[in-house]
């Protein structure tokens, strides 16, 4: 018999059905994961470019932000996300920001639980399934364009499902994702795989133990290709035309010193808690298939094996094996995981938990303090205090993560040394100068003098700090537990001070 308290009207029994109830929980968890407010460093750049564009109305074609590449080339290849973050930020601060961020994480992962239930057809495996995987991805919950960019990874393999089951409807939206993704990330690339991959799956019919594809229809194989070629012309809307497009292309094949060096695009690390469960998952799935042998289709496996793939090769590809691995996790689990009735539903039950959550999250939303406090402890802050105090010179040497907040903070009359624009100092050759610098090269004190550097704002305890502190022509004038300020004390051209 159904619950006394449940609406009368089915789409009121749907917004307080439990189904919805564990999206809610899902949401709550997500919701906590992202109280830890990490701001990427990255994205204060993005505020920076993105408040220019809304104030001048155009887009930047040229480095104005350093006095080490100045008037370079350079595209603001995120723009649509940097416009979004800068607006953010301009009508709610800190605390928009992060609602900004909880907004966007819950997004993903309400889409991933929906996108495991498309798979097996039980939602309360593809909650479960969701909820395991939700640790993997939120290592990578951070306010960074990539960020948007998996959200509209799911929709496209949403659509992509709807469509393997017969809504030949769903795939007409593409274009539109597309058309946004190209704007606001480069992740857009596994998105045309993922069409590449059900497309020549579908190619063949086959069964062989647990694998099986299905072969397409002559007409979905054509409406699949001419969807993906309206999406790829949809790429070619952007403020650059058709650079947009191939810019992943050039960071993965023309700037090999940045890949090399930055954590995000190094091999996952499999010495700590986030490498060793990816790695668990990997194999509890192979297992899982050797003995219980469930129904795994050929789209799924290779998307599945491009995420292991992609993931070993990248740490900031985690998110992409938690949304593939979701829906073969609760294809799994659904033999096990009782099924839900929706006769035996609590519908008065699921109303006060899922009310209980709302105010979980309305309680639990950080105040402006805390976040300008979460803010400081990452940051150089009191750096940026003591420069507004005393003006430094600005030819000023920083750490490659404080770029953007320097600017930021700082206002556009100040020129950073470096920044997260890696793409144009790989070119210039100033990245290569900035990592010999920071590794104290046999040169580092030529380099010191070959771009005029006047102060150097670099961690505390790092190898430069101890060089610098050694040495008699520059000395300390700032410091504290997370950063250090020199100055030099010999002007090239006057003499000591």
């Amino acid at each position: 018999m159904a619950d006394r308290g449940a609406p009368t009207g089915t789409l009121g029994r749907k917004v307080i059905s439990f189904p919805v109830l564990m999206g809610a929980l899902l949401v709550v968890a997500t919701f906590l994961v992202t109280q830890m407010f990490q701001v990427d460093p990255d994205t204060w750049l993005h505020d920076v470019v993105g408040q220019r564009i809304l104030r001048t109305h155009s887009w930047p074609t040229t480095d104005a932000y350093s006095f080490t590449a100045p008037g370079t080339e350079w595209m603001a290849y995120e723009w649509l996300a940097d416009v979004a973050l800068a607006w953010v930020m301009r009508i709610g601060g800190l605390r928009g920001w992060m609602g900004l961020l909880a907004g966007l994480a819950s997004c993903l992962t309400l889409l991933t639980y929906y996108y495991a239930y498309l798979r097996c057809r039980s939602p309360k495996a593809a909650f479960v399934a969701t909820a395991l995987v939700l640790p993997l991805a939120g290592v990578w919950f951070t306010l960074h364009p990539q960020l948007f960019g998996y959200i509209f990874l799911v929709i496209v393999l949403i659509c992509l499902e709807h469509f393997r089951q017969g809504r030949r409807g769903a795939l007409w939206l593409l274009p539109v994702v597309f058309l946004l993704w190209v704007n606001v990330h480069g992740t857009f690339v596994f998105g045309f795989l993922a069409l590449a991959i059900y497309w020549l799956s579908g190619l063949v019919d086959l069964r062989m133990c647990c694998l099986r594809a299905d072969r397409w229809q002559a007409g979905e194989r054509m409406q699949m290709a001419a969807v993906a070629m309206v999406s790829l012309l949809a790429c070619c809307v952007t403020p650059y035309g058709t650079r947009l497009l191939t810019y992943p292309a050039e960071i993965i094949f023309m700037q090999p010193a940045m890949t090399a060096s930055m954590v995000s695009w190094q091999s996952i690390p499999f010495g700590i808690w986030h490498g060793r469960l990816f790695l668990a998952y990997v194999l509890i799935f192979i297992a899982a298939v050797a003995v219980f042998q469930p129904s795994v289709r050929l789209e799924e496996l290779a998307l599945f094996f491009l995420a292991v793939v992609m993931t070993c090769l990248h740490a900031r590809s985690l998110p992409l094996f938690a949304i593939v691995f979701a829906p073969l996790l609760a294809g799994i689990l659904a033999r096990w995981v009782p099924r839900y009735e929706s006769a035996k539903d609590l519908y008065a039950l699921n109303a006060f938990f899922i009310g209980c959550a709302v105010v979980v999250m309305v309680k639990g939303f950080p105040s402006q303090q805390k976040l300008e406090r979460t803010i400081a402890d990452h940051n150089p802050q009191g750096a940026v205090d003591h420069l507004r105090e005393y003006p430094e010179p600005r030819a000023m040497l920083n750490e490659l993560t404080w770029g953007g907040y320097l600017l930021d903070s700082l206002g556009p009359q100040q020129r950073v040394f470096i920044d997260c624009r890696v793409d144009i100092y790989e070119y210039t050759g100033v990245f290569s100068d900035y990592l010999r610098m920071m590794n104290v090269d046999p040169d580092t004190a030529w380099l010191l003098q070959k771009y005029h550097l006047r102060s150097c704002l670099i961690q505390s305890g790092a190898r430069l700090a101890t060089f610098l502190e050694a040495s008699r022509e520059w000395k300390k004038v700032y410091g504290d537990k997370m950063c250090v300020l020199y100055s030099r004390r010999y002007d090239l051209v006057g003499g000591f001070k």
